[in-house]
């Protein structure tokens, strides 16, 4: 899905509520930033891993976003966007999250079937043709929502100023996209985050 027209995009399931949707517009509407948001319905069976799929409720941050930081006037917006992708996570993903189901060609599977959420994700532009999904698990608070998104917009952020030296995500120099997409999760246990490999990991429980 493109948007590279646009600063933000935030895309959503027609069976997700509206007013936290509504919350996040409201929250990061600025002059001279373009927002795009758009109710998606409810997808038909799917094949494929998961975690891969669009979430039922999904940012995107562009490079066209992060390349305009370097103007002062973009600067201020930045904590704006962050706060709100904070409070839109805390609603859709962790412990507050909704269940989502899916048709998979080998039948229903349930958000309750996996350690990370189908429910959110944070999608942002790393290179040309590639992008960084953070997820959280089913499990997570809010104060881990907040660290996670903290430290994955600051990576980006570095990343497009070409600032970035390393370390903000664990693997990430060593990652090879699928499909365009490269899965990065916050790790309870160490308080940082990583990129996940879901081909060589399992997920239920």
């Amino acid at each position: 899905m493109g948007h590279k027209d646009v600063d933000i995009a935030l895309v959503y399931q027609e069976d997700m509520p509206a007013e936290p949707i509504e919350l996040f517009r409201s929250e990061i509407a600025r002059d001279g930033v373009e927002v795009r948001i758009e109710k998606l319905p409810l997808p038909g069976p799917m094949a494929g891993t998961a975690l891969y799929m669009l979430s039922a409720v999904a940012t995107f941050v562009t490079a066209k976003y992060f390349g305009a930081l370097a103007e002062e006037a973009a600067k201020d917006h930045y904590p704006k966007l962050v706060k709100a992708m904070k409070q839109l996570a805390g609603r859709f993903a962790g412990k507050k999250g909704p269940s989502v189901t899916i048709l998979h060609t080998v039948g229903k599977v349930t958000g309750d079937d996996f350690i990370y959420s189908l429910s959110y994700a944070a999608y942002a532009e790393y290179e040309p043709g590639v992008r960084l999904k953070l997820l959280f698990r089913n499990d997570a608070d809010q104060n881990e929502i907040d660290l996670g998104t903290d430290l994955f917009m600051a990576t980006l952020r570095a990343i497009h100023s070409r600032t970035y030296t390393g370390g903000g995500i664990e693997g990430l120099r060593e990652a090879t996209p699928r499909g365009g997409l490269i899965l990065v999760i916050f790790d309870q246990r160490t308080g940082t985050l990583k990129v996940l490999d879901p081909i060589q990991q399992h997920f239920t429980h």
